[in-house]
């Protein structure tokens, strides 16, 4: 039997020994054959064409048919790239050999048989890469899998690896092989046969990303791997090669506009290509047809903004505005996005009965009622949700209850169970977002009948009211975030309850006065400090001391750098009422001592003084020399430079 012309023989490049399971080799190689581009950072997604069984007796010669099919149907015009109507055509030229399988969703067949996908991978940066097609062979009863390059046969700018490959388990062993061309004097063999010893190949630099990236990754998934279970990748819910097209385009259209421009505090790299590709996620999620739209805590606007750019009718709403509010009149666009201020407080009248669709995009307070909201609108009234933080209907964090999920997850199931006893029946969706929080769900169609609907909102009243817990007027109890956002990070707090708490940590920093540390010569070494020259002294910064030694060596100055405490046992000595205090108005005592770094250092958990260094040779910051030094006013030995090297001034404060 001879093996297809693509490629003549395989040659072993790395082989990596694993105590798992073949099941565990399949599970990692489906994360892989759905998800490559969790390794391939050059590939937006992976379509699969067209899925197919295969007898073994009859591979070689259907493998061969097919590339050269594929290979021929593309380059005899290349502005027509491949589609399934394609494949479908070249399929039934192949008359007699092939099953389909498309009704199979695992790699788990027959003995004597083996499944073929026709995979399309996707770019992430079409404007200068191309598509690539593939044909993926799985071969469960010889545990093995194998990629045949199809179009184009290689690339300067190739977005996967340019040559055939296959991965391999055998007797505990990830086994990683290449497809290479015969030499003259060497006959072509069948897929089947053992891969030869060879060392071709084996330095070769093209293929370090299948031996230094994928194979140690699937040995990565395979090993911990707790279940066989099917891994969900993402945009299940969208056509993927559509979503790939829109994508770049909302990318070209907005994302380095925005970029640029973007005036608030939050990173627009993050902010603004995840709205870019959450409006191309609902475009295609609403079929590309005009829906009216109600984005709940709409933040930044940008979504709102896209999706009326693009022909959809909205507006947003969000308790206090943001600055990038006014600039979307001034880009150049004749839209206008309809962003409104106000406090979104859930009642009976917190209806939107000529809405289409509810967003909830990291709505927190409201994350739980989006789905009530639609309901209770009108039957035909659907939800977007993507929660980020999980809060409770009363307003208050969602508490978790079972430690054997994630807390994230859990809520996800927590607003599901919600979403259906609203009467709607839920999907599940990953986004494919630069966030951790990227889990969607979508109610789109009704449990329930128009006749039922009536029944179903009086459900969800008793619903909200047991959630509530908080008497017949439940729903009132909801605590909607402030219009004004309240500073978190102590620097709001009581000045005397801060200097309460800088002079409890220092005194208890300089409780223990270690033994003096003698002058340390040239010869010496150092203490495990770092040593600073500074105009003619010489600074050997120990852990509990540091020495300034005169040039004459005449004198010896020591300097108390206090001891290092544990944040936990400073806790405990700081008074109750302090703590209670600087909680509810920030965010506790480690943001409180971060707030003065200039006195003090914090790192794994442990609080020490912050050893002051000189100013560095040209620097220019405008903060030096503008507050007076601390260490000068409080610190029993003053500060450890002088006024001319310390950054701070050495001035006296009245009070210290």
């Amino acid at each position: 039997m001879k093996m297809y012309e693509t490629t003549s023989y395989w040659s072993e490049i790395s082989a990596v020994e694993s105590t798992v399971t073949s099941d565990q080799f399949w599970a990692a190689i489906k994360i892989w054959n759905d998800r490559p581009h969790i390794i391939n950072r050059r590939l937006l997604a992976v379509e699969v064409l067209k899925k197919f069984r295969v007898e073994n007796q009859k591979l070689d010669t259907v493998v061969s048919f097919l590339t050269e099919s594929m290979k021929t149907s593309t380059l005899s015009d290349s502005k027509i790239a491949l589609n399934e109507s394609h494949i479908e055509k070249i399929l039934n030229d192949c008359p007699n050999l092939l099953t389909d399988d498309s009704s199979h969703d695992d790699f788990n067949v027959e003995s004597k048989s083996v499944v073929c996908e026709i995979r399309k991978l996707l770019p992430r940066h079409r404007n200068h890469q191309e598509h690539t097609f593939e044909l993926s062979v799985f071969d469960e009863s010889h545990n093995q899998v194998t990629y045949i390059r199809i179009h184009p046969a290689t690339s300067e700018h190739s977005i996967s690896p340019n040559c055939n490959f296959r991965l391999k388990f055998s007797n505990g062993m990830f086994v990683l092989s290449v497809g290479l061309e015969a030499s003259k004097s060497k006959d072509k063999c069948s897929i089947y046969n053992e891969t030869e010893a060879s060392e071709v190949g084996m330095e070769d630099p093209k293929y370090d990303f299948l031996k230094k990236h994928l194979l140690p990754k699937l040995v990565h998934w395979a090993e911990n791997i707790t279940h066989t279970g099917s891994v969900k990748s993402s945009l299940q819910l969208v056509p993927v090669n559509k979503y790939c097209l829109l994508y770049q385009n909302l990318k070209d259209k907005y994302g380095k506009l925005f970029v640029e421009i973007w005036p608030e505090r939050t990173d627009p790299s993050k902010f603004v290509f995840e709205d870019i590709a959450i409006a191309t996620y609902l475009i295609l999620l609403w079929n590309e047809t005009k829906q009216r739209f109600v984005d709940l805590g709409c933040g930044n606007g940008l979504l709102v903004y896209i999706l009326t750019c693009e022909g959809h009718q909205g507006y947003g709403v969000d308790v206090r505005p943001r600055k990038i509010w006014d600039l979307y009149s001034k880009v150049g666009s004749a839209v206008k996005p309809d962003l409104r201020i106000g406090t979104i407080t859930p009642s009976d009248m917190t209806l939107y009965s000529n809405t289409d669709w509810l967003i909830g995009n990291h709505s927190d307070e409201l994350t739980p009622w989006v789905p009530v909201f639609a309901a209770k609108s009108s039957y035909n009234c659907n939800f977007f949700l993507l929660p980020c933080c999980p809060f409770e209907f009363n307003g208050q964090k969602y508490q978790r209850k079972d430690p054997s999920c994630s807390r994230y997850m859990e809520y996800i199931s927590y607003i599901k169970t919600i979403s259906e006893q609203c009467g709607f029946n839920v999907r599940i969706d990953k986004m494919r977002i630069p966030s951790t929080k990227r889990v969607c769900l979508i109610g789109s169609t009704r449990s329930c009948s128009k006749e039922d609907y009536n029944n179903v909102i009086e459900r969800i009243d008793v619903m909200i009211k047991d959630k509530c817990a908080a008497g017949d007027d439940s729903e009132l109890d909801f605590r909607p975030r402030a219009s004004v956002e309240k500073v978190t990070n102590c620097t709001q707090v009581d000045k005397n309850i801060v200097s309460s708490i800088v002079s409890i940590v220092t005194r208890e920093l300089l409780s223990e006065t270690p033994e003096l540390l003698s002058a340390v010569s040239d010869n010496e070494t150092d203490m495990g400090g770092s040593e600073v020259d500074c105009s003619g002294k010489q600074v050997n910064f120990g852990r509990n001391k540091a020495n300034l030694n005169q040039t004459d060596n005449s004198n010896n100055k020591t300097w108390n750098a206090g001891k290092t405490i544990a944040l936990n046992d400073l806790a405990k000595i700081i008074p109750k009422e302090h703590l209670v205090y600087i909680k509810k108005e920030g965010k506790g005592l480690l943001t409180l001592l971060r707030n003065h770094h200039h006195i003090f250092e914090v790192k794994n958990g442990n609080v020490c003084f912050r050893i002051p260094l000189p100013v560095d040779k040209g620097e220019t910051n405008s903060s030096i020399k503008s507050k007076p030094c601390w260490f000068y006013n409080h610190h029993p030995d003053s500060c450890l430079l002088d006024e001319a090297h310390c950054k701070f001034q050495h001035v006296r404060v009245e009070g210290s």
